[in-house]
């Protein structure tokens, strides 16, 4: 299998697709955020949630500053419109 680099659109738009049609998808990891727990080229099983099922404690993939990250959610606040969620690496 050759790797294909795309921009960050693009594979959320692909990612939604997949995810839509499928119940999961995988990825390698890349990264050190995580570490000890996932380490580079650990595989990942990307599943989507709906956000009021989230909790303390999982590992979500998310976007920040314009990069794709895996980060455990360390606290969440929710209210009437809005679900805010505070991530932070292992590492």
């Amino acid at each position: 299998m050759n790797n294909q680099t795309i921009d960050r659109d693009s594979f959320f738009s692909i990612s939604n697709a997949i995810l839509d049609s499928e119940n999961h998808i995988g990825l390698d990891s890349a990264g050190y955020s995580m570490f000890p727990l996932l380490k580079p080229g650990d595989k990942l099983i990307i599943q989507k949630v709906e956000a009021h099922k989230l909790r303390k404690g999982d590992i979500i993939v998310c976007t920040i500053n314009a990069k794709t990250i895996g980060h455990r959610i360390i606290g969440y606040s929710k209210n009437i419109s809005s679900f805010t969620v505070i991530t932070q690496g292992d590492n």
